[in-house]
């Protein structure tokens, strides 16, 4: 443990809690071994990363704050298929934006929020800091910008009815500069979504709460429901809806199978005879349409794997 004094990213000048040291040698073996990715330049001089506690909103982030991904990780990253996709998320922000509302959308990648926005006939902006994908949104007609939040909140002040960010506060290493934008950016009582991996979800008990994607340089903090709420102490805000969001994989089998392993080391007895009786029951199924429902019936059994938040500003 490093006695170095660490600072909350999200509170000013407030002490954050040692909680864990890393090894660094298996976090940049397991970038290169499950995605061809190169990352030991993040940690040229560092044995080990640190996890820290915000004292207020029990946020929890790594450290030191150099290891955050730099673009040319993400233009890595995004040769996957299913890096930028259309989440259920963007259906449940969707809910509280209104006709005639100007949106925002911070982190907007390939532009398929935007996109279903516009299919609405709504105004939104998108912001994103990769540059093949900003050319790409543009050639498609979106009002897409590549620049800061902080840079656009100072020549947007107030201008926007709801801001998003979907799946990208945990990659923010100055998590308040960044939330100070976006609320800048919103007029009174406006809206402010945001949505993140749910940190306590069964695959992280499955595959480690610091498997490679989960780990810096890619993700930089480790959000859940609590930390959320708390967001309303250090910033003026009022928690309108807090929503987990299931969000099954197209091979369902397979994500059924690690809920399984999940559900046998995690839940009580009675929970897991269920869950037990309905995986034989979906592995019996003689047709089709009779596996089909069961499975989806098992899959309502499975934790949160994201949670979204709508914040009212006050």
């Amino acid at each position: 443990m490093s006695n170095e004094a660490v600072m909350s990213p999200v509170v000013p000048g407030a002490p954050a809690r040692f909680v864990e040291s890393l090894e660094a040698a298996p976090i940049i073996e397991g970038y290169q071994r499950d995605y061809g990715v190169d990352v030991a330049d993040y940690f040229t001089g560092l044995s080990s990363v640190s996890v820290y506690a915000c004292p207020v909103t029990g946020y929890r982030f790594y450290h030191p704050f150099t290891l955050a991904g730099r673009e040319e990780l993400y233009a890595q990253l995004s040769r996957f298929e299913w890096y930028y996709v259309d989440r259920p998320e963007h259906a449940l922000a969707e809910r509280y934006i209104r006709p005639g509302n100007r949106v925002l959308e911070v982190g907007c990648g390939r532009g398929l929020f935007l996109k279903r926005l516009a299919a609405r006939g709504i105004a939104a902006t998108g912001l994103d800091l990769n540059a093949a994908e900003v050319a790409q949104c543009r050639a498609d007609g979106l009002d897409v910008r590549l620049e800061t939040v902080e840079s656009h909140a100072a020549a947007h002040p107030q201008a926007y009815d709801v801001a998003c960010a979907f799946h990208v506060i945990e990659h923010i290493v100055d998590v308040r500069a960044f939330l100070a934008a976006m609320l800048d950016c919103l007029r009174p009582g406006g809206r402010l979504a945001l949505a993140v991996p749910c940190s306590d979800a069964y695959y992280v008990h499955c595959l480690g709460r610091h498997f490679p994607l989960n780990a810096p340089p890619h993700h930089m903090g480790l959000w859940d429901r609590q930390s959320l709420r708390a967001l309303t102490k250090p910033f003026p805000l009022i928690v309108e809806a807090l929503l987990g969001v299931a969000e099954p994989e197209p091979d369902l089998e397979s994500h059924l199978e690690r809920y399984m392993a999940f559900s046998a080391l995690h839940h009580p007895q009675l929970a897991r005879k269920r869950d037990w009786l309905l995986w034989r029951l979906y592995r019996q199924a003689r047709t089709s349409s009779v596996r089909s429902w069961i499975g989806r019936l098992l899959a309502r059994s499975v934790p949160s794997l994201a949670v979204i938040v709508v914040y009212r500003r006050r």
